[in-house]
């Protein structure tokens, strides 16, 4: 079984402090517009685990307890057993569409905290550092930070493999075509669940991946991230630990 998903929120980033601090040094309008955006990645978090117990309930936890055998005849091929087709394929296209909005929310987290980091150091002020309203993104922000251990910490979250997987397939199912999540069965490493497919974007050929694994590491190390660079952020505004 995968990694259980951590806290719906980070505990350890406090967004008080974060707000407080800002407002001393920019002002409360500023100071709003950073904790709101702040405050929008716990409830993504939060949205994430309903999906990701709507994937459990839908598919993942019944594959879990079935045999091999019971995968095959009640989910892979389920014409001959007494589930019927119709029955499984609804529960795999329901619980496709929560893994969707998970990958899409945990991809969109990574800009809320551009946002969190544009508004909190008020980059806007600076006509070098200024981002128009709807060119805010993580690439956007990280390339106007100066060289310090915040851009360090951005620019790792950037180059995570396991995150740049989790890119590719957002892009890919938004603007291309949707990457399907099927029911496998591997008879070599004994093993059946759902399934992300393979597919290549940008030059690079990502690999079938096991879905429920999939979005429990992307989940656990994006929140790890989050903290890091958020605590990061708070010590720089002169926010103590």
């Amino acid at each position: 079984m995968p990694r259980e998903m951590t806290n719906t929120e980070p505990k350890k980033w406090d967004f008080a402090l974060l707000k407080l601090a800002v407002q001393k040094v920019h002002g409360p309008h500023v100071a709003k517009k950073a904790y709101t955006s702040a405050e929008s990645i716990t409830r993504r978090m939060r949205h994430m685990h309903y999906h990701y117990r709507e994937v459990h309930r839908l598919i993942a936890d019944p594959l879990s307890e079935a045999s091999t055998g019971q995968a095959l005849s009640e989910y892979v091929f389920p014409g001959s057993s007494v589930s019927s087709d119709n029955d499984v394929e609804d529960r795999r296209t329901k619980a496709e569409a929560h893994l969707l909005a998970f990958v899409q929310a945990l991809h969109s987290v990574e800009d809320n905290l551009a946002h969190v980091i544009y508004y909190a150091l008020n980059l806007g002020i600076d006509p070098k550092s200024f981002v128009e309203e709807d060119k805010i993104s993580f690439y956007a922000v990280k390339k106007r930070l100066s060289a310090g251990p915040l851009k360090n910490m951005m620019e790792e979250m950037s180059n995570d493999e396991e995150l740049e997987h989790l890119r590719g397939l957002v892009n890919v199912s938004k603007h291309r075509n949707v990457v399907k999540a099927g029911l496998t069965v591997d008879f070599v490493n004994k093993k059946h669940g759902m399934t992300l497919a393979a597919f290549s974007y940008r030059g690079v050929e990502y690999k079938q991946v096991w879905a429920t694994d999939f979005i429990t590491s992307t989940f656990n190390s994006t929140q790890e991230y989050v903290v890091d660079i958020g605590l990061q952020l708070n010590k720089e505004l002169g926010v103590l630990s």
